[in-house]
């Protein structure tokens, strides 16, 4: 009977020790990748700027997930997440050495088709915006709001004037409450690869009726191996850009890889950009590349365009 309580006994402690035991494994447990805590949230960056650590450090306590790594002079930070009514996730990438006492801008791309998981304009070297945006060292913001299908999300979200008025709104004030000052004079530029200049096309006709009080500081806009078929709100884009201040339109292509409407349009478009559409100091870049592939022109272009425009 003795031995029995001792046993007991014994058996008792261990259940203790194993139950704190596991306690302590359950508290110290790193989280996985793909869901971050909050304390997770922020990517460690050991030479970006104060500017830049405090403001992803704010935009992850809004909610975003600013984890993806890593991140360093070379690769912008990340912040991921729903923003107001917009259906899917909005990526907004901020520069490493971001310094909000100086002027800043702000870039609104539009992705391609994303049909498949395989296909994300987010993967590998061709989608790695981050390193994009980190080679110009401009004090520039990218935002890029994720869109499925046939840029079905862009159609469906942001396929009227008062769509796109409420997400502009909602992203500038993020990054206001970040502590990225920006107002109607903050400099902006759209730019849009593959399928995604129809709903460019929209933008641009909305913004020349001055439906899109928050484009009036348009600086630059481009399509890159884009413009499949005529619209003429990509012309008028000009119209809202001429506000008496160098702006810049880069038109690049592949003439060469069978879609000769893609080429026409584009001829198009720069021919009328140059002639009906004069615009005091604005930069028409027609440019026609034909060693690069589809999918590689945000990668071979982006960040020329946003130079071209800024500097």
């Amino acid at each position: 009977m003795k031995n029995n309580a001792v046993l007991r006994a014994i058996g008792l402690i261990l259940v203790i020790v194993g139950a704190a035991s596991c306690a302590q494994k359950r508290l110290t447990r790193p989280s996985t990748g793909g869901n971050p805590t909050t304390a997770n949230k922020a990517a460690a960056c050991s030479d970006c700027s104060a500017d830049s650590l405090a403001a992803v450090r704010n935009i992850a306590a809004l909610g975003l997930d600013c984890s993806f790594s890593p991140v360093s002079m070379q690769r912008a930070f990340r912040c991921q997440g729903r923003l107001g009514d917009y259906p899917l996730p909005v990526d907004i990438f901020i520069p490493p050495g971001l310094s909000t006492s100086q002027p800043l801008a702000i870039a609104y791309h539009l992705h391609g088709w994303w049909q498949a998981a395989a296909d994300s304009p987010f993967v590998g070297v061709n989608g790695d915006y981050g390193s994009f945006l980190a080679a110009t060292q401009l004090n520039l913001i990218l935002v890029i709001p994720e869109s499925q299908g046939k840029n079905a999300t862009y159609a469906s979200a942001l396929g009227t004037p008062d769509q796109l008025n409420r997400f502009l709104t909602q992203i500038e004030a993020t990054l206001a409450s970040a502590g990225i000052a920006n107002d109607a004079n903050t400099p902006k530029l759209l730019s849009a690869h593959s399928g995604a200049y129809v709903e460019l096309g929209l933008i641009g006709t909305w913004a020349a009726a001055g439906l899109i009080p928050r484009l009036q500081s348009l600086k630059g806009t481009a399509l890159l191996d884009s413009a499949y078929g005529y619209r003429s709100g990509l012309v008028s884009l000009m119209d809202v850009m001429c506000h008496g201040s160098k702006v810049t339109y880069m038109l690049t292509y592949n003439p060469n890889d069978g879609s000769t409407a893609k080429r026409d349009t584009n001829r198009r478009i720069a021919g009328e950009l140059r002639g009906s559409h004069p615009c005091a100091g604005a930069n028409v870049l027609e440019l026609p590349d034909s060693g690069t592939l589809h999918v590689e022109f945000p990668r071979r272009h982006l960040s020329d365009f946003f130079n071209q425009t800024l500097r």
